[in-house]
């Protein structure tokens, strides 16, 4: 029994050393691995720098060709670059040095090695920041202006596209556009023209200059069809059509013969104006043109007016005299009475007025003075008449409120919360007792207001809901679009399974707003720019 546990005893100790060394082992190898990987790391960042100031190397050359003054710069960035590259030599040869002693798994030496490679790099670091120091007078400005002009031939080759679409319905503005469009990207040019002779103030001013054709080219390219159609189409064509009008007072030939010169004079410089300025332009020739055929108008009104107008309201007065007649003679209303008197008054005073610049506003008295009559004569037949149109409206109130019902409860887009729960069984009851049945407004009175509340909730909790639904489709569809972000940090992963999570809790509540700000909100805290 005695031999037993010694054995035990042996043999846990053995395993137990077996686990450590393993353990050792398997944190050595970690060890060595990380080791590796700072030492690519190391190489990869050699080679970028190495990249980077050859290029800046080359950009101070090409500037120093056209202004000397850079030229004692370009000196100093090569006499760095030679420390530079025998620091990266000499770092690469211990990097090698390093590689070799990784793969050996010489541990002591690799330590030491490494600590030695880590003070190298101080010193080449310290070299590097002095050539980004020294390159610095021409590099972030070179770099400004290259984006930009890069941003900006985008931005021209999109609006070429834009431009190349609508081609075939703007014929006549298409070609200045697109010449516009071509000195655009000349002056691009001269930009970066600019930049290769340092001169980068004249470079950013021209950069200025070129952000602002293209921002006056968007509204042009975006609005040509509807310039197209207001200059070439719409206002000579109404212009010449109502001024060769027949019916049209002579008088008013000249100023359309002035705002067809005007759009003659217009299409002839548009493309030299902003289109601030061309919108404005063409705003005021077409309300010029608006307000003389409203002129026009008015003025044939009145003629119309004076000719006609002596029959209609003789016709009138004589058909007020008699209603007043009638009904005065059934019922005594004061009112009535001083409304008829204020009638006669007025056509009086517009028999007495026949001149032209007082039968505008006599004629229109008259006719006040015959609105005030007929309101208060309707007045006397006002209770039947509401008595009959209460009862057929109320009836038609049923039966829309019927059908509302039936459409709303059936809607499978209902949110599945308690309130509207209540509200259907509710309504439910309400509907199968007094309105399923009902033919008249007494048989559902008593519950209406109850009905059409609860309804009404429903009803815009219903359309609430599709409008979130709407909102949460599009959100979906917006991002699933965006492969950028989908295919970012294993955003496609998380973002299907938080799908899963919402689209299970619309199963269970039915309810989309929630489901869109829960999205929305995962959206925002993973970073992804929602509007």
């Amino acid at each position: 029994m005695q031999w037993q546990t010694i054995l035990y005893i042996v043999l846990s100790s053995v395993l137990l050393l077996v686990v450590i060394f393993l353990f050792l082992l398997l944190l050595r190898n970690i060890y060595f691995t990380n080791k590796t990987k700072q030492v690519e790391r190391k190489r990869i960042d050699l080679q970028r720098d190495e990249t980077k100031n050859n290029a800046k190397i080359k950009q101070c050359s090409v500037i120093s060709a056209s202004d000397s003054a850079y030229k004692s710069v370009c000196e100093q960035l090569n006499n760095i670059k030679d420390q530079l590259e025998k620091q990266r030599n000499d770092l690469n040869e211990k990097i090698k040095n390093l590689n070799e002693l990784i793969t050996s798994r010489n541990h002591f030496k690799l330590l030491k090695q490494f600590h030695i490679f880590k003070q190298e790099i101080k010193k080449y670091q310290k070299t590097l920041a002095i050539f980004d120091n020294t390159a610095s007078v021409f590099d972030s400005q070179w770099q400004k202006i290259d984006d930009k002009s890069t941003t900006y031939l985008d931005i021209i080759e999109e609006f070429k596209k834009i431009l190349n679409k609508q081609k075939p319905l703007i014929k006549n503005l298409y070609p200045k556009l697109e010449e516009k469009i071509q000195i655009t990207s000349r002056f691009n040019n001269d930009m970066d023209s600019k930049k290769y002779k340092g001169k980068f103030d004249e470079a950013q001013n021209v950069a200025d200059a070129v952000a602002n054709d293209l921002t006056n080219l968007y509204y042009l390219i975006t609005q040509a069809r509807q310039y197209e159609y207001l200059m070439y189409e719409s206002l000579p064509n109404k212009i010449l059509q109502t001024k060769n009008d027949k019916n049209i007072d002579k008088n008013f030939s000249s100023i359309f013969d002035e705002q067809y010169t005007k759009l003659q004079k217009l299409l002839g410089e548009w493309e030299n104006k902003k289109y601030s300025a061309l919108q404005g332009e063409i705003k005021n020739l077409l309300n010029s043109y608006l307000e003389t055929v409203q002129k026009i108008k008015m003025g044939q009104e009145i003629k119309k007016l004076r000719e006609n107008t002596n029959d209609v309201i003789f016709g009138s007065f004589v058909k007020i005299k008699d209603l007043y007649k009638k009904i005065s003679s059934e019922i005594p209303i004061t009112n009535i009475k001083k409304a008829y008197n204020l009638v006669e008054n007025k056509y009086q005073k517009w028999q007495e007025n026949r001149k032209i610049i007082k039968i505008v506003p006599t004629t229109q008295e008259y006719w006040e003075s015959v609105c005030d009559f007929y309101f208060w004569y309707n007045m006397v037949h006002l209770n039947y008449k509401i008595e009959q149109d209460t009862s057929q409206y109320f009836n038609q109130r049923i039966f829309e409120v019927k059908q509302l019902y039936l459409e709303t409860i059936s809607d499978e887009l209902i949110p599945n919360e308690q309130v509207i729960a209540d509200y259907k069984n509710n309504l439910n009851d309400l509907f199968n007792n007094y309105f399923k049945k009902a033919r008249s407004w007494s048989k559902v009175q008593e519950v209406w207001d109850d009905f059409v509340s609860q309804l009404s909730y429903i009803t815009m909790a219903l359309i609430k809901n599709k409008e979130y639904k709407n909102l949460y489709d599009k959100l979906k569809l917006i991002v699933s679009s965006n492969q950028v972000f989908l295919n970012k940090n294993n955003n496609l992963n998380k973002y299907k399974d938080k799908l899963k999570i919402i689209d299970l809790n619309i199963r269970i509540t039915n309810n989309y707003k929630d489901a869109y700000f829960e999205l929305k909100k995962y959206l925002k805290k993973e970073n992804y720019n929602v509007q």
